[in-house]
């Protein structure tokens, strides 16, 4: 059966990650809208034995702690400020019935963001709501186009041209996104050709960091591809454009840890095509890089160990391969010990023990995995009948 975590229990952890990046960043905070990418510096290791444990976390789960960890006491101090200013107001003319269902309605916004986080929806409502108590309807002066001055007239004609030209703005976005989203199903089935061609029609009609990251990835797959097929000239394009833009955005994001992984497994590809050990070698240096900025990432270990043992395939030093081997074992055990109930660490653990040699101790490693996970699973009695 599926064990599933409370859904409180995981927003406890990520409240004491919020309250941990407020604390190492209290004045200002990481930045708005940030979270998704801060959390990883202080996300906690008790969140990696979660059933949600690998999932992106963009908000708090907690609005006040939210704006706590990404604009700080200061950003935290004006949102408390406005909300006792407005209910100030309320409570001073409550007597105004549209005064008290409005003051009633934001006050159910403000409890709700406690135990959530603000959509788009909720967060128009929290400022219109306020506008709307402030703004009597019996102190508008309507006047008609025959009254207006020509200044008036003139911000009219500004405030209409800035406005079609953000809804076009808008629309533009839309479609970036769209392009964007087809992308993304595409290379959800590993079809990175179509996935390549939406990601650079996104890119085309809108710039965002997030768009160039996965045309880099679908680039450095489709390098490989075009390398099986002997088509060098393309490969080599394929693999300088796919290395630029992977470049551009980790030279500009240094601190978005998702665009030093795909730098990671892009060279991994690279490797593929290339059969070139630095590649590699470039691929650790990014995970490491990684690993400074979100230090308790199961993945991240494991995909070393992975690159180690990649590596002492193609190493022909004897020392060197022990070395590597050495660092193999340290990486997955280090994946263990951030995530005890990672099956498949466990059995990548084995099948290194096995490949090294050592069948005692991957036999252990393999028995581990029927006695605490499944005594049924077919690809450990499988390595248990090939030692």
């Amino acid at each position: 059966s599926l064990n599933i975590t409370e859904s409180f229990d995981i927003r406890k952890i990520v409240w004491q990650g919020a309250w941990d990046l407020s604390k190492k960043y209290p004045l200002f905070g990481t930045g708005v809208e940030t979270f998704a990418f801060s959390y990883n510096f202080v996300r906690p290791i008790a969140h990696n034995l979660t059933s949600e444990w690998d999932y992106v976390y963009n908000k708090a789960h907690n609005e006040y702690l939210n704006y706590l960890a990404t604009t700080g006491f200061v950003g935290l101090g004006a949102y408390i400020l406005m909300m006792i200013f407005v209910i100030s107001y309320s409570i001073k003319n409550y007597k105004k019935p549209l005064i008290s269902l409005l003051t009633i309605s934001y006050i159910t916004i403000l409890i709700t963001n406690f135990f959530g986080f603000s959509t788009t929806t909720i967060q128009l409502f929290f400022y219109l709501i306020p506008a709307l108590i402030f703004v009597s309807p019996d102190n508008i002066n309507i006047q008609t186009p025959k009254n207006l001055s020509i200044l008036q007239k003139f911000l009219i004609f500004l405030l209409t041209a800035s406005t079609i030209y953000l809804l076009f703005s808008i629309v533009v976005y839309y479609m970036a996104d769209v392009n964007y989203s087809y992308g993304l199903k595409y290379s959800k089935i590993n079809d990175q050709q179509k996935a390549a061609q939406y990601f650079e029609k996104a890119l085309k009609l809108r710039y965002e960091p997030v768009y160039e990251d996965k045309f880099s990835a679908s680039l450095a797959y489709l390098s490989v591809i075009a390398s099986i097929q002997k088509q060098k000239e393309l490969t080599k394009q394929i693999v300088s454009l796919a290395s630029s833009y992977n470049l551009k955005t980790v030279q500009t994001y240094p601190k978005n840890v998702f665009y030093w992984k795909t730098r990671a497994k892009n060279m991994y590809y690279f490797y593929q095509v290339t059969g070139n050990r630095d590649e590699l070698l470039q691929g650790v240096s990014a995970l490491n890089t990684a690993r400074k900025l979100y230090s308790t990432d199961p993945k991240i270990p494991y995909t070393l160990s992975l690159y180690y043992s990649t590596l002492y395939d193609s190493s022909k030093n004897m020392k060197d391969k022990e070395n590597i081997k050495k660092l193999s074992i340290e990486e997955i055990n280090k994946t263990i010990e951030l995530k005890s109930n990672y099956r498949e660490a466990y059995l990548f653990k084995g099948q290194l023990l096995k490949k090294y040699g050592d069948n005692a101790e991957a036999k252990k490693v393999f028995e581990f995995i029927l006695k605490n996970f499944n005594a049924n699973d077919t690809d450990v009695i499988n390595e248990l009948k090939n030692l």
